[in-house]
């Protein structure tokens, strides 16, 4: 994990007009290797992470969820952890986006201690959504709001819906309620029958800014919507990251 802070300058642009002259523009540059702090590794006590990775228009898409199992994580339990998750995807989430959007894998990763074991599952790789409308451009998202008995940022977390279906955008900025029903029951269903032996969790680094030395975690007891409002993940765009 790293954190980095910028740098700023103070450049000059010519004015435009009769006058002339120059007006000062301050501008922030993010510098690798120059005011950067690599953060030392935070466990979470019997715990695995699961990445979904899909792609569209050439970019990647990853929602991430959290679980944890009495006593930890074996090779043989991560895979099977991978295996379900992916087989959830695809069969309750994939369903309901566009056919632009495929889905890669699905990866397992022990994160109890730094350098953990890992189970990748890539069953499925290369389908393709279920509707046959063309997506939304890629930084278009549907929010799930994932919650914990506790209130504020660290019981809390959010995974960012791409691939939406144009004909599923019924206003300017709104989604069909139907659309938006069935992705809230897919994710429903992890808390109905999650993966054997597991419990779906948040995991929470920091409090106040400040790296816990192990981390927070708390069980999942709900999963809603704010709203059916499109959100915006820019960084989805083609070029930008992830």
């Amino acid at each position: 994990m790293t954190r980095c802070w910028g740098t700023r300058y103070t450049l000059f642009r010519t004015a435009s007009g009769p006058s002339g002259g120059r007006r000062p523009r301050t501008i922030f540059l993010w510098l690798p290797g120059k005011g950067c702090i690599a953060m030392a590794f935070i466990p979470a006590l019997d715990t695995a992470k699961v990445a979904i990775t899909s792609h569209l228009d050439s970019q990647q898409v990853v929602n991430t969820t959290y679980w944890q199992t009495p006593g930890g994580w074996t090779a043989a339990s991560l895979d099977a952890l991978a295996n379900a998750m992916g087989a959830w995807y695809v069969a309750h989430i994939l369903v309901w986006l566009s056919g632009q959007f495929t889905y890669a894998n699905t990866v397992a990763t022990d994160i109890s201690v730094e350098g953990g074991a890992q189970a990748i599952d890539a069953t499925g790789s290369g389908g393709a959504g279920g509707n046959s409308s063309p997506s939304l451009p890629a930084n278009a998202a549907y929010c799930v709001s994932i919650r914990t008995a506790r209130t504020g940022r660290s019981g809390r977390g959010r995974n960012y819906i791409s691939g939406i279906p144009q004909v599923h955008l019924i206003a300017p900025n709104h989604l069909a309620d139907s659309w938006t029903a069935g992705i809230l029951n897919g994710y429903g269903m992890l808390l109905s029958t999650p993966p054997t032996g597991s419990t779906w969790v948040i995991v929470s680094r920091f409090s106040n800014k400040v790296a816990r030395p192990a981390a927070l975690v708390l069980p999942v007891t709900g999963v809603l919507a704010i709203d059916n409002v499109v959100d915006s993940m820019r960084r989805r765009l083609p070029g930008r990251g992830v």
